[in-house]
């Protein structure tokens, strides 16, 4: 249990460095390392697992929906010159 703690762990600090959420990066490690402890079975595990991975996932969707929109509007501003 103490090496799945350290995993969890890490894990949390690796949002912490990636994301630069430090916040959100804290409070995976300590849930992870409370959760590890608690003798968690395998479909827990991946919900776990899974719900912590979609902040990282939703980040970057933001970031491409941002550029989209801005692509959007850059295409809608030749078409309106084009149009005059």
């Amino acid at each position: 249990m103490a090496a799945l703690s350290a995993v969890f762990l890490g894990l949390g600090f690796l949002y912490f460095w990636l994301c630069g959420w430090w916040f959100i990066g804290l409070a995976l490690a300590v849930a992870w390392s409370l959760f590890a402890g608690a003798n968690c079975t395998l479909p827990q595990f991946a919900f776990i697992l899974g719900f912590s991975f979609a902040p990282f996932l939703t980040r970057f969707a933001w970031r491409n929906r941002a550029a989209i929109r801005q692509a959007m509007l850059e295409d809608s501003k030749s078409v309106a010159f084009r149009d005059r």
